[in-house]
């Protein structure tokens, strides 16, 4: 699930999924947002809604293995959010997780290789 998508049915679809569920629980049990944040526009989008108490980058940290210090660099522009075959030595990525990436079954958008 996108963090920013907005609700489909069965309640308010002019919020996003993550905003009707941080109004319901109202603060009564920690609430972590997932979905989407590769891009750092995302993240920053997502960290400034206080929605969550915590924001998963499981993909974005497996695509960019120095992420943490990209974003102390201030390389934010340079964080990968697809994955790329030409640069698959450089991912921490285990045998079964290239096999479903090059199957399509990926947590990120296939790129075709080159």
């Amino acid at each position: 699930m996108e963090l920013l998508q907005k609700v489909r049915r069965g309640g308010d679809q002019n919020v996003t999924r993550m905003e009707a569920v941080h109004n319901r629980i109202n603060g009564r049990v920690p609430f972590i947002g997932v979905g989407d944040l590769f891009a750092e526009e995302n993240g920053v989008k997502a960290f400034k809604t206080r929605w969550a108490d915590f924001l998963t980058v499981g993909g974005s940290v497996e695509l960019n293995p120095h992420l943490v210090q990209m974003i102390k660099d201030g390389k934010e522009d340079e964080v990968q959010n697809e994955f790329d075959w030409n640069k698959m030595d450089s991912y921490r990525f285990t045998p079964a997780m290239l096999y479903g990436t090059l199957a399509g079954n990926a947590m990120f958008p296939r790129v075709k290789q080159r």
